[in-house]
């Protein structure tokens, strides 16, 4: 899932700097993997697409998005009616406006907040809120995604307790670093598997984000 590409390409630049990566050597990895990604993907999607079609697939959505137009369809209705009745151009509507257009009022605010929290982060080692945090707090793959990361939270925070910044850095660290790796791997090769039950013929595998 494309949700997951960032948080994976960050996971590896933070390996890289654990083992003493060189960033260009990073670099050219992350790339090679992006652009692998895009050009064997899509040739294997196009394969899959050409020999099964594409409405014969196990998972359609890609195909079937007609609803994802949805929002800027009565956007660019309601933009319509405003060009027509001569009210594009009003303080409730301007763009930049952020004391009378609600939207932009959210947004300066949420900026207002993402910085000062921040600031506050780089300034006292004992803030624990990450503006990070705050941005993806109302994110719809964070519906799929606090609980693990408060359990992550509460992991570390207890590790801390107990044995300081020694045990996280020589003891928590190595560990999410093989738990991480154990995940990369467990996908490629369940992935090789279903990939041979495909050509095998079987159509009924999960196909899911893990």
């Amino acid at each position: 899932c494309f949700l997951l590409i960032a948080p994976v390409q960050i996971e590896m630049i933070e390996l890289g700097r654990h083992f003493g990566v060189p960033t260009r050597q990073v670099g050219t990895g992350l790339w090679l993997g992006l652009l692998g990604g895009v050009f064997v993907g899509g040739f294997v999607v196009l394969c899959w697409a050409y020999g099964m079609g594409g409405d014969s697939l196990e998972v359609t959505w890609p195909y079937q998005q007609n609803w994802y137009y949805n929002t800027y369809r009565a956007a660019e209705l309601a933009a319509d009616r405003a060009m027509t009745t001569g009210s594009l151009v009003k303080p409730e509507t301007a763009c930049m406006n952020i004391f009378a257009n609600p939207d932009a009022k959210g947004l300066a605010l949420g900026a207002v907040i993402t910085l000062i929290l921040a600031l506050f982060r780089s300034l006292f080692m004992w803030f624990p809120f990450h503006p990070l945090g705050y941005v993806l707090s109302s994110s719809h793959h964070m519906q799929n995604f606090w609980l693990a990361a408060l359990i992550a939270w509460v992991i570390r925070i207890a590790v801390l307790k107990i044995g300081g910044a020694r045990a996280i850095r020589e003891g928590l660290t190595p560990f999410c670093v093989g738990m991480f790796l154990a995940c990369v791997v467990s996908i490629i090769f369940f992935d090789v598997i279903g990939l041979f039950l495909q050509i095998s013929g079987v159509t009924g595998i999960y196909n899911g984000i893990p």
